[in-house]
């Protein structure tokens, strides 16, 4: 009889399509077993027959009592109902020996209406070891309809199988079909299928495209390996991040779309073939004359190729020895090395939004690169670019070249005003977005063909700089390599902006329980309108300042380069702080004051570069007692916040202090003028956001708000 299934130990059954690539080990499809199993009689015991197979059952935990009660194969499924406790199938033991990989994959479904304490657990167990869960659907509870459950990645000599079922009810039914093991040499894509699909779990086998083939993939896999034949071509879609942690053997064509990335965590590039390579990039362009930042992916790529619908007169590369850029129409582009290039040129001279691409074409870059810059010195910037066809990971290119600050800039011109581009931040201590940015915020991972700028360390003392890439610094979230980095110190982060009607600027300040240097990140200017920043120690213009949390007010001085006068606004933009409650910004000049938290400030600047105009005054109420409201009066806490006061002034007609979500707390209507009282809490105020509603006899009113945590 057929009833073993181990077609290969009997027939060494192939599938011819994919040669030796897999091989059937076990088949269970349970075809001609009906009645064979256990079922319930009235007597109490149980009746097993298992003679015409191979499988064997234990129900010693189960408890069927009656005919209506059984775990057998019935109109060619293997049937659980009522089982009343738990069973379990067991396969014979299968020889997986000599094969790379195995699958084991088993058709399941239910029947009826379970409940949570109904399940169907799929296990297996190599040479004798521990039992395992399957990886997809390997524990099923409740109803689950009809699936399959599948595992990869089985390797070693002797395969077992078993599968654990409870149910309770005679109207819950739970059933097995084709149940089978397969030995894998390699993944094989050919006659237009796969003989099976690449996952997050196949890493530990190779994949071929076979010649002739077209195949287009759009999820995540991982490999050991890949072979793309001669006339094959293998297409990556927006979205697909194929990990490969071996090597490639590309003798056909192989296409990054806009959007995927390939990853390789091999320490060497082993790298082969005659094929090509091609890595697109599909961005919005707000129009033609703008500048962006690229980097490529590929080895020997020509600026004047990539960039052929580009002006030729706007292709520039960072020189580090001038500080400046240089015209660069033709040449190779450098891995490693970052170039300004502007869009396709438009048809005519409108300046409208459009979407741009570029293809490179190459062989792409993998594996440790090197990047010697000379004639450089401490402070000095680079103009460095993501050599791989994958993200990059910036914690760990900076964690492999210490003589580099560990801000990252990138170029943003994504604004609808051209004078509103410029450098968006990244570091430790946390992302400042160009505020009329129409890109995601900046983190730590630096796309495919993006450069970036850096700055060299002030402890360099030497005028040749190496800069190291390898793979280990690439980023994919299913390489099986972990990034580990000391705990975050707790911080209170303030985002501030400084606006025009054209363009704005932001600047980043966190308090901390630390303070390191290399969360101060200096300002690089963008050359395009206004620029932003504090003022460090050394009076040097800074995008983001991390200080030491203190109970005392911290006082920063703020400067301003206007690149034209007119009407200024400077906003508290966005805050991640639970502690601290005042946000003053102080106009030197104007001799006035006002609390961010409750409305920005606007003023006339002049153009050029004012340093020490302003400041801002970040405190606590608990340390920071006097605040001013913005018209006719003033109010405190007690030291001890026993009480609370206001002082009226001319002009007040009334007032009320309600909670966030409007309750009155208090109110006086009517105030005489001129009048002054003190209210005295001895139990205090309700803690958290409270809001005083100042009405005037004019007719005006406003409303301030201030946070109360005592």
């Amino acid at each position: 009889m057929w009833s073993s299934r181990i077609i290969l130990i009997l027939l060494f059954l192939v599938i011819s399509i994919f040669g030796q690539a897999q091989i059937v080990l076990y088949n269970e499809d349970f075809q001609s077993q009906n009645s064979q199993g256990a079922i319930g009689n009235s007597g109490g015991q149980a009746i097993v027959n298992v003679s015409a197979v191979d499988w064997s059952l234990d129900i010693s935990q189960c408890n069927l009592t009656a005919n209506t009660d059984w775990f057998q194969v019935r109109n060619d499924l293997l049937e659980a109902r009522d089982l009343d406790g738990e069973a379990f199938w067991l396969s014979p033991p299968i020889n997986i020996q000599g094969h790379l990989q195995c699958a084991l994959k088993l058709k399941v479904s239910e029947q009826g209406v379970l409940e949570s304490s109904d399940y169907l657990i799929t296990e297996y167990r190599i040479d004798g070891g521990p039992w395992l869960q399957a990886q997809r659907n390997g524990a099923l509870y409740n109803d689950f309809g009809s699936l399959w459950v599948e595992h990869f990645g089985i390797a070693g000599n002797q395969l077992e199988i078993r599968v654990r079922l409870k149910n309770n009810a005679d109207s819950e039914y739970l059933k097995l079909d084709s149940i089978s093991v397969i030995g894998y040499q390699e993944l094989v894509y050919s006659g237009g299928s796969w003989n099976y699909i690449p996952d997050e779990y196949t890493s530990g086998i190779g994949a071929r495209i076979s010649g002739g083939e077209s195949l287009s993939i759009s999820q995540a896999a991982h490999l050991k390996s890949l072979n793309v034949e001669n006339t094959a071509n293998l297409a990556l879609l927006a979205g697909a991040k194929l990990t490969i942690t071996e090597d490639i053997l590309n003798d056909g064509l192989i296409e990054l779309n806009s959007g995927a990335s390939l990853v390789q965590t091999s320490s060497s590039n082993g790298n082969q073939g005659t094929g090509t390579y091609k890595v697109y990039q599909d961005y919005l362009a707000q129009d033609h004359q703008r500048f962006n930042l690229w980097s490529s992916p590929v080895q020997g790529a020509d600026i004047q190729t990539v960039f052929a619908s580009s002006n030729s007169n706007d292709r520039y590369r960072f020189e580090a020895n001038s500080q400046s850029y240089q015209s660069y129409s033709n040449g190779t582009m450098i891995p490693g090395r970052g170039y300004a290039c502007t869009p396709t040129i438009q048809t005519s001279n409108l300046q409208t939004a459009f979407q741009d691409q570029r293809v490179f074409q190459g062989s792409i870059n993998n594996g440790s690169l090197s990047l010697q810059i000379l004639g450089i010195k401490a402070g000095d910037w680079l103009l460095l670019g993501n050599p791989y066809p994958s993200t990059m990971d910036f914690q760990a290119f900076s964690a492999g070249n210490p003589d580099l600050e560990t801000t990252l800039y990138l170029w943003d011109a994504s604004p609808i005003s051209s004078l509103a581009s410029g450098f968006a931040l990244w570091n430790a201590t946390g992302a400042v977005p160009l505020p009329l940015s129409q890109k995601a915020s900046p983190s730590d991972k630096v796309a495919p063909m993006q450069a970036f700028m850096v700055q060299i360390k002030s402890s360099f003392n030497d005028t040749l700089i190496d800069i190291s890439f390898n793979n280990a610094m690439r980023s994919a979230s299913n390489a099986g390599t972990t990034f580990y980095k000391s705990k975050e110190s707790s911080r209170d982060r303030f985002w501030f902006s400084l606006a025009d009607s054209l363009s704005a600027r932001a600047i980043l300040v966190s308090l901390g329980d630390d303070c390191p240097k290399q969360n101060r990140a200096r300002l690089l200017p963008s050359g395009l309108g206004m620029e932003f920043f504090s003022l460090d120690q050394d009076s040097k213009p800074c995008q983001i300042q991390q200080f030491y949390k203190s109970k005392s007010p911290l006082c920063i001085p703020i400067g301003v380069d206007a690149s034209h006068e007119g009407t200024h606004t400077i906003a508290l933009d966005s805050i991640n702080s639970i502690t601290i409650h005042q946000v003053l910004l102080q106009d030197l000049e104007n001799d006035s004051t006002v609390d961010l938290l409750e409305r920005a400030y606007t003023f006339k600047a002049q153009t050029g570069e004012d340093l020490r105009r302003f400041q801002i005054i970040i405190g606590d109420y608990r340390n920071h007692l006097n605040r001013q409201a913005p018209l006719a009066s003033s109010f405190n806490f007690g030291k001890e916040g026993e009480y609370w006061s206001l002082n009226f002034q001319d002009g007040l007609k009334s007032w009320g202090l309600r909670n966030s979500s409007g309750g009155l707390i208090e109110e006086e209507k009517n105030v005489n003028q001129g009048d002054q009282k003190q209210y005295w809490h001895q139990e205090g105020l309700p803690t958290g956001l409270l809001i005083l509603q100042l009405h005037f006899w004019d007719g005006g009113s406003e409303a301030v708000k201030f946070i109360n945590s005592y």
